[in-house]
């Protein structure tokens, strides 16, 4: 159940970016920068520990947090 939470907080999430994430998705989107394809507000997990960055690419393996600030202390 916790999964689906997670799934749907992070597409609210992508509705409604900070601007910091609306200035570096233009610049990374539609494989823009070095032909690396990124996705916006991935669920990532790792082993038992699931979470929500900013982007992420799978190859090669990235990921970027803006703002950890605005997820602080917010409970999904």
């Amino acid at each position: 159940m916790r999964e689906a939470r997670l799934t749907a907080y992070a597409k609210a999430m992508r509705k409604e970016p900070s601007e910091p994430e609306q200035r570096l998705w233009l610049a990374l989107r539609a494989k823009r920068f070095e032909n690396v394809k990124f996705r916006r507000q991935k669920v990532i997990q790792d082993h038992a520990y699931k979470t929500i960055v900013d982007f992420a690419a799978n190859d090669p393996k990235l990921v970027i947090e803006l703002d950890v600030d605005t997820h602080a202390g917010r409970e999904v």
